[in-house]
């Protein structure tokens, strides 16, 4: 809890859409009030005089979407501002030099999902070169057939761009399956 001295911080969250908090009621973003007045907005922007109107007067935002752009046209709107923490692990739509010039913190959440893209990345590549979709909307339509492209994985070859967090355990997986990565 802040202390009596504190002074009361304006917490805004400006592109909760599509909703991950859907609102105050959300037991991560009741935690802040403590700490002064919290706005979540689930709806997006119409424009970015609507997104600069929404972080006026913040002091911390919490970036969801990447689609909210922290440049220095939205600093400049934002001159209270003293945070963003980003919701995820990319901060490729924060100017993070006009950030630190400023000197506004910016934080995030590595390794938070990377387990999960490359899951999905998988289950994608299963879909498609198993042709699993079409496989799935005939069977819900009573035709029993195999999809005329259903090919085996293994043995084939996945070609990643870059082993960080998510290349790397997408490469994990696709070698547990027997793909040969490059």
């Amino acid at each position: 809890m802040a202390s009596p001295q504190a002074k009361p911080v304006t917490i805004v969250v400006p592109d909760d859409f599509p909703v991950a908090y859907g609102g105050l009621q959300h037991r991560e973003l009741a935690r802040l009030l403590d700490y002064g007045e919290v706005r979540c907005h689930s709806t997006r922007y119409a424009d970015r005089a609507e997104f600069f109107a929404r972080i006026a007067d913040a002091q911390a935002v919490i970036n969801v979407r990447a689609y909210s752009k922290f440049d220095r046209e939205a600093f400049e709107h934002a001159p209270r501002l003293g945070m963003i923490s980003i919701l995820g692990t990319g901060t490729d739509n924060v100017d993070l030099d006009e950030a630190r010039r400023r000197g506004i913190v910016v934080t995030n959440t590595p390794a938070i999902n990377h387990v999960a893209v490359a899951e999905l990345c998988i289950g994608l590549l299963f879909a498609t070169w198993r042709t699993l979709p079409a496989g799935d909307r005939w069977l819900r339509q009573g035709v029993w057939k195999h999809p005329p492209t259903a090919h085996e994985i293994r043995g084939k070859t996945l070609g990643l761009l870059g082993l960080g967090a998510i290349g790397g355990e997408t490469a994990r997986l696709g070698r547990g399956i027997g793909m040969n990565v490059i």
